[in-house]
């Protein structure tokens, strides 16, 4: 993460309902044929499998936070149900975090 982060002043993540990603990331599973050992052929998922992802995707979100702020990176935190319903208005928002002239984009 610091590797990736290192070259930058600022970032932007795009952040996910929790619950929707992991939808999203069965789904993605089953259409590519893994079932992981049939765990989700019958449309279930176990609790632990649940709480495993839901861990895994706050600790990549605590370990992104911490790493910004130690390396003094400006991280601008977009919601993507927010991206999804209001695409220019989120995407005029990051333009100007990124320091773009705000006349960038008027146009669409």
């Amino acid at each position: 993460l610091k590797k990736f982060l290192k070259p930058h002043k600022k970032a932007v993540r795009l952040i996910r309902n929790p619950v929707d990603n992991l939808v999203s990331r069965i789904r993605h599973e089953l259409k590519h044929g893994r079932t992981h050992d049939g765990i989700f052929e019958n449309k279930t998922v176990p609790l632990e499998w649940i709480q495993q992802d839901m861990d895994s995707w706050l600790n990549w979100h605590v370990a992104l936070n911490e790493a910004a702020k130690k390396m003094k990176i400006d991280l601008q935190t977009i919601d993507y149900e927010e991206m999804y319903a209001e695409t220019k208005t989120t995407t005029m928002k990051i333009l100007q975090f990124m320091g773009f002239d705000s006349s960038v984009g008027r146009d669409w």
